[in-house]
């Protein structure tokens, strides 16, 4: 399912780079039709502010789940808040910088244990209704794709350990536009983490499965356009 729903969102990525070269490079071969990115009078600045539940998928030590009835990491908790700026260079592409962090428990009769987690990530980001010309039905709503990689520092205070780790982070964010200065997102964010050596309690991860961790959010959030 992971894999799926990441080749869904490259198919769509890759969609909005290659639509938006084709129209550019048709519009340059016209007399009377400039392209859009060069019409543009403005880079847009767009900030960003969430928050919500992150979730996870991979990367647990034995006897630690996602899901665990008597736990609380498969309950409905906010426990995951991101702040963000994006730069559209065009109407439709454009640069996006965001750091988050995420605290991480689960207390029950079996285990108790808490982790922080903090994230920065530099991706590619674009506004795909504008890139498959679908904004106009849509009219007030769009949808905001983008990916890249992520740099993340891991700490856990049951075990007093932490680590540093690289990944790659995709996500695809829903918007409503309240007005020419504000909309209101739901986003949905999917990391997977490589070289990581620490279960998500902290504890040392098995060698044999000791290079993977995975956690994913969806959280509400606020646009606000400069």
């Amino acid at each position: 399912m992971y894999s799926l729903l990441f080749k869904i969102f490259l198919f769509f990525l890759f969609g909005s780079f290659t639509a938006q070269a084709q129209f550019c490079l048709g519009s340059s071969l016209k007399s009377d039709c400039s392209c859009s990115t060069v019409a543009l009078p403005r880079k847009i600045w767009i900030l960003e502010i969430n928050t919500g539940q992150s979730m996870l998928v991979g990367g647990f030590a034995n006897g630690v789940y996602a899901t665990e009835r008597s736990g609380k990491l498969n309950s409905v908790k906010p426990n995951y808040v991101r702040v963000g700026a994006m730069i559209f260079l065009t109407q439709k592409l454009g640069l996006k910088a965001d750091f988050s962090f995420d605290n991480i428990e689960t207390k029950n009769k079996l285990t108790s244990w808490d982790s922080q987690y903090y994230r920065l990530s530099l991706r590619g980001c674009s506004d795909v209704s504008k890139v498959f010309g679908v904004k106009e039905i849509l009219n007030d709503f769009g949808i905001l794709a983008n990916a890249g990689f992520v740099f993340s520092h891991f700490n856990s205070s049951h075990y007093s350990t932490n680590e540093f780790d690289l990944g790659f982070v995709y996500g695809i964010t829903p918007y409503y536009r309240i007005n020419n200065a504000l909309a209101v997102n739901l986003d949905f964010n999917f990391q997977k983490t490589y070289k990581k050596h620490l279960n998500w309690d902290g504890s040392m991860a098995d060698k044999n499965e000791n290079l993977f961790g995975a956690i994913d959010s969806v959280s509400l959030g606020f646009l606000i356009y400069l």
